[in-house]
């Protein structure tokens, strides 16, 4: 008899731990995300970034979407040519005076960084 009775409460407080459980799940499942989600990180030196783009001096304006940004410079030409694969950028596209990478989901990070380092 001893027996029955523990096997019939681990029963019941295991079912009581699921209910528990599925409450605070489904909470979770219907809170509404206001905000967009964007990596905070990223593998580089944002210096040596700069300088590879041509030193601070080249760029004129930095703005970014979340995962590309726009770069408009003085002279295109002073980009180093590996900068694609250096900084692992997934693709880049240039125009007369600026250029756009695709980073990913850091890219809006990197740009907040470079807007930073031109307001010095």
């Amino acid at each position: 008899m001893n027996i029955f009775i523990r096997i019939l409460l681990d029963i019941i407080t295991l079912g009581m731990f699921e209910i528990v459980l599925y409450c605070k799940a489904k909470k979770i499942a219907n809170t509404k995300n206001t905000e967009l989600t964007y990596s905070k990180k990223y593998k580089f030196n944002i210096n040596d970034f700069v300088k590879d783009l041509g030193g601070i001096e080249n760029i004129e304006n930095v703005s970014a979407t979340l995962s590309s940004i726009k770069i408009v410079l003085k002279n295109v030409n002073l980009i180093n040519s590996n900068l694609q694969k250096k900084y692992e950028i997934k693709g880049i596209t240039k125009s007369n005076n600026s250029v756009i990478l695709i980073f990913g989901d850091n890219a809006k990070i990197i740009a907040e960084d470079i807007n930073k380092l031109l307001k010095k």
